[in-house]
């Protein structure tokens, strides 16, 4: 099973793509001109506003006999600043986080930025069967790569059966 959340073509993002090429030379950062009679770092083409659409770590879903496993580039996001929530009723996995890219004394020297910084949050739903053991959830990151582990509850495991209830008659 494979989760592609990066389409290739989207009416909705083409939409944006028009207004960029109204606007062809603008700021990447959206910044203004630094008041010094310095020229505002610009950039030629479309596609902005489809960066600020797509600036969330991209996701692969694993579907593995023991487990199922995502795995989500976060590059330059802190552990302090990521955020992991399960919601065993929705089957809904949540990985939220920022990265506040340039810290404020660096933002006075910054005249081009073209990577991404700020809040982002995404959701996704995880198959129903087999149920995920949410006690044993479990998560790490290695060279800005997050991976989380969520245990499927074992295949071998009895299914309840149907109960026969007897019906008694009331005194």
């Amino acid at each position: 099973m494979s989760l592609s959340l990066n389409q290739v073509y989207n009416p909705f993002y083409d939409f944006f793509d028009t207004f960029d090429n109204f606007f062809p030379q603008r700021a990447v950062s959206g910044k203004k001109s630094n008041g010094n009679g310095g020229q505002q770092v610009t950039r030629s083409g479309g596609g902005q506003l489809r960066n600020w659409f797509n600036a969330s770590p991209q996701i692969d879903l694993y579907d593995k006999p023991e487990a199922y496993e995502v795995v989500a580039s976060v590059p330059g996001i802190s552990i302090e600043n990521l955020h992991i929530d399960f919601d065993p009723e929705t089957r809904v996995l949540t990985l939220s986080g920022e990265d506040s890219g340039a810290t404020e004394e660096d933002q006075q020297y910054l005249k081009y930025q073209e990577r991404w910084s700020g809040k982002f949050e995404r959701s996704l739903t995880i198959p129903k069967e087999p149920r995920v053991l949410e006690d044993n959830i479990n998560a790490s990151v290695n060279n800005g790569v997050l991976k989380v582990t969520l245990p499927k509850e074992p295949a071998d495991k009895p299914k309840p059966e149907k109960k026969k209830i007897k019906v008694q008659l009331e005194n």
